[in-house]
């Protein structure tokens, strides 16, 4: 695994990727994985290097492919949940986002630096024992290891890696 860490930085307004700086401080820097164990009460460590970041209470919720959760710190939970309000009745497609996002719940860091994770949410993403914990830059990602590789052989060989690349133009 890779013991890679997490940054806080000051942005100013105009050079925000997201649009959400305003002035204060967010991140945009969770990168890494790592491997733990859940305890007996379904709770797993967050890496030291990503506690700044979940200082205040964030938000917990399935994945948007099904087969992960999401950690969302606090700022980029606010911006989704901003996004999820203005949609109406008869947008079906932003009405099943706010059914996805709805299933999720508010969590903070216990003294230990752990996050419990509800029962269903486990179910949801056959979390039993052992968690994947990724950094992708702006959100936390929980997954089964299983799944995970299964994702990893699937969505990021090495041909499906250089195609998302040459689309960003990277």
């Amino acid at each position: 695994m890779v013991n890679c860490g997490a940054q806080w930085e000051t942005v100013d307004p105009k050079w925000s990727n997201s649009g959400n700086a305003k002035g204060r401080k967010v991140t945009s820097d969770l990168w890494g994985e790592f491997e733990h164990q859940l305890d007996d009460k379904g709770r797993v460590t967050v890496p030291a290097t990503w506690r700044p970041q979940l200082a205040e209470p964030f938000f917990l919720c399935p994945g948007l492919n099904g087969n992960c959760l999401f950690i969302l710190p606090k700022w980029r939970w606010d911006e989704i949940r901003d996004k999820l309000s203005k949609v109406t009745y008869d947008n079906e497609k932003g009405m099943a986002l706010q059914r996805l996002f709805g299933s999720g719940c508010e969590a903070k860091l216990d003294g230990q630096g752990r996050v419990f994770i509800p029962p269903k949410l486990r179910a949801r993403a056959s979390i039993a024992n052992e968690a994947i914990l990724r950094g992708t830059f702006d959100r936390i990602e929980i997954w089964n290891p299983q799944a995970y590789r299964l994702f990893e052989e699937s969505k990021l060989s090495q041909e499906a890696v250089q195609e998302s690349a040459s689309s960003l133009q990277l």
